[in-house]
């Protein structure tokens, strides 16, 4: 299993490992388009966030797909993300939002979303591209690069945001659980045992 595989396992199992508030509603999402989502959440305010793994996908071709995922979830209301809800999660979307951050969804679902490019590394032209439509268009669009490495025979693993998620909206992680404090960082490194991460509940 490449990286970015074991990337999607571990965010399906544990969002935070973004350091993100997100609950995930769909995993492989079929778009009509011919494509496949990899990851699909929502966050606190109701707005959809897709998160797409690069694995060895061009620059040209990482960015161009999820603009086009954007595309189509802007379109998607309650009782589209509802539906990809239950058939992922074998629950209704409200269920899901109540339980995952404790508060009633937003009566106004998916106003806008959120692009993430999750990568173990990221090419120059894929970080220019990014920064351009972010900073120059303001597309809420970023990148999360994460990578692993051993100390004492533990596996690690280490993330870091190509922009400030805070500055394009994105609803950071806030929680006091230890093993997530550094979900409320900003762009600086983090680390965390992937045996941790192994052992996160579902």
């Amino acid at each position: 299993m490449d990286r970015e595989d074991r990337l999607e396992e571990w965010i399906e199992r544990d969002p935070t490992v973004l350091g993100m508030e997100l609950a995930i509603v769909g995993r492989q999402v079929r778009t009509p388009y011919g494509g496949r989502i990899d990851l699909l959440g929502i966050d606190p305010n109701g707005n959809s966030v897709i998160l797409e793994l690069k694995r060895d996908q061009t620059p040209r071709d990482v960015v161009a797909q999820v603009l086009d995922y954007a595309s189509w979830i802007k379109t998607l209301g309650y009782a589209d993300l509802d539906g990809l809800t239950r058939q992922y999660r074998n629950q209704s979307l409200t269920e899901l939002f109540e339980r995952t951050f404790g508060a009633g969804l937003p009566e106004n679902v998916n106003a806008s979303h959120t692009m993430v490019v999750v990568a173990s590394a990221l090419d120059p032209s894929s970080e220019r591209i990014i920064a351009y439509l972010a900073d120059e268009c303001g597309v809420s669009i970023n990148a999360v690069f994460f990578r692993f490495f051993s100390e004492d025979g533990i596996e690690h693993l280490g993330r870091a945001w190509l922009k400030d998620p805070t500055a394009i909206g994105t609803t950071i992680a806030n929680t006091d659980s230890p093993a997530r404090a550094a979900a409320r960082s900003t762009p600086a490194l983090f680390n965390v045992s992937v045996r941790e991460l192994r052992c996160s509940p579902t």
